[in-house]
């Protein structure tokens, strides 16, 4: 199937596509800011430039875009013409999985939300961020690993614990 448009049109609606502070981000900061909860956003020194980020709790998120991130890719695959657009989003998730990676090997706990879940239940998006949030607040490092302060003092004082299965126990 050959573009319904010209080339000129084509051009300005791919420049119109915005990298950062897309809608859907814009959502989500709008959400968190409510919260609020300190971010920062789109941190260029990091693996993938995580589009939020929780630097106290180590915590990377990422939203993407359905089509630009291939959410439901073998689907998409079979619509796709062989050529630019199957191997530009097979590249993106690639590299998207290598951002996570790398992440996570520098000690980041990486949350990935996609375009169709944030504009169709934002609550749902926002209480995944805030959980984890809460679960990781005031981490230590202590011998190499990453634990609570609370559960290190504990530990001091020689009191075992168990993490509850789920937070809402503790509300």
């Amino acid at each position: 199937m050959s573009d319904r448009m010209t080339k000129q049109q084509r051009s300005y609606c791919m420049s119109r596509i915005r990298s950062t502070n897309t809608t859907p981000e814009k959502i989500l900061a709008s959400l968190l800011k409510r919260a609020q909860v300190k971010f920062s956003q789109h941190i260029s020194n990091l693996p993938g430039k995580p589009d939020f980020l929780f630097r106290e709790e180590r915590i990377a998120v990422f939203v993407h875009g359905d089509f630009w991130h291939g959410w439901q890719f073998p689907k998409l695959r079979k619509r796709l013409k062989p050529g630019y657009w199957l191997e530009k989003i097979t590249r993106n998730r690639k590299r998207d999985r290598q951002h996570c990676r790398r992440l996570k090997k520098l000690g980041w706990h990486v949350i990935r939300i996609w375009e169709h879940e944030l504009l169709a239940d934002p609550g749902k998006c926002i209480t995944k961020i805030l959980a984890l949030l809460k679960e990781r607040e005031h981490m230590v490092e202590v011998d190499g690993e990453r634990t609570t302060y609370g559960s290190y003092v504990l530990r001091l004082c020689g009191i075992a614990i168990s993490k509850p299965s789920s937070w809402t126990e503790l509300s």
